[in-house]
């Protein structure tokens, strides 16, 4: 490919950042200190300052791609749903040891978290990511994919840094027998 021919990439331009969501609430002029008064319009938005940042770019015509993180509470749970709707067959956000949250074809998908010594959390959520791949790439049911990533991101926690603690497929599939998890343990055989 040659690098000064634009319409060979597959994008123009990736962000990452942080997504929002922004409550926007029209009111009849600025109210008084210590008053209360009535909106007239509430709407709920997308944004971020890279994400907003990418919505321009696509909509003045760029390839873009985004990469963000969503929140586990009920905004996220939202930010969530609207990805779902957009086409992606699985979507999902973690919650650290409580788990995962995913939506599957307008179902909501839980995955339990896993209880272990946090050393440190740097490159958890990389770590998942690697770990749905995998099981992705083995066709599994989604609660499946979101268990064991949940496990081997928590089992990463345990040493420090992104990558020491990233256990092999013998000590996952030990730790998720451990756990009770043995359908997705002998997934892994």
């Amino acid at each position: 490919m040659n690098p000064d021919d634009l319409s060979a990439r597959p994008f123009d331009v990736i962000g990452l950042g942080t997504n929002t969501l922004d409550l926007i609430a029209v009111i009849d002029g600025y109210p008084e200190p210590d008053t209360k008064v009535q909106f007239q319009e509430l709407d709920i938005q997308g944004g971020g300052v890279v994400a907003t940042a990418m919505a321009t770019c696509a909509r003045l015509g760029l390839r873009t791609r985004y990469v963000g993180k969503v929140g586990g509470d009920f905004w996220g749970r939202l930010a969530l749903r609207a990805l779902a709707d957009r086409g992606p067959s699985r979507v999902a956000v973690t919650l650290a040891e409580q788990g995962a949250l995913g939506y599957e074809n307008g179902q909501r998908v839980r995955a339990p978290g896993f209880r272990v010594q946090v050393v440190d959390s740097n490159g958890a959520g990389d770590v998942f990511h690697g770990a749905c791949v995998f099981g992705e790439l083995r066709g599994w049911p989604f609660g499946w994919v979101l268990t064991f990533a949940s496990a081997v991101a928590a089992m990463k926690c345990r040493s420090i840094g992104g990558r020491r603690g990233i256990p092999r497929l013998p000590e996952a599939q030990e730790f998720l027998q451990a756990h009770g998890h043995w359908d997705i343990a002998q997934g892994l055989a």
